[in-house]
C-alpha cells in the first residue's frame, strides 16, 4: 500500500484489517468500513522513518516538526 486510500480499498476488498490511532478513526471513516476501539493494550510507541537519501524539503520539514514535538533522549528515543 502506498497511501491511505489504497489501504482502505484493500480493507473493503476483504484483504485485511488496519490498526489506526484513535484520533485517526474519525478522519478515515468510510462507508462499509467499521472502526472499533481496541482496549486492554498498552500505549504504543511510534517511529518516524524516511529514506536517508530523501532530501525533499517537505520531508525535512516534517522531520523537524516531529523532533520539536517529541524531544529525543540521549538514546535517540522519544
Amino acid at each position: 500500500m502506498t497511501n491511505a486510500e489504497e489501504t482502505f480499498e484493500a480493507v473493503l476488498a476483504g484483504l485485511g484489517v488496519v490498526l489506526l490511532s484513535a484520533g485517526n478513526a474519525a478522519i478515515y471513516q468510510r462507508p462499509g468500513v467499521a472502526t472499533v476501539p481496541v482496549r486492554g493494550i498498552s500505549p504504543s510507541r511510534l517511529a518516524l522513518l524516511w529514506r536517508d537519501d530523501d532530501h525533499r524539503e517537505a520531508v525535512r520539514d516534517f522531520i523537524r516538526a516531529a523532533e520539536r514535538s517529541v524531544p529525543l533522549d540521549e538514546t535517540g528515543s522519544g
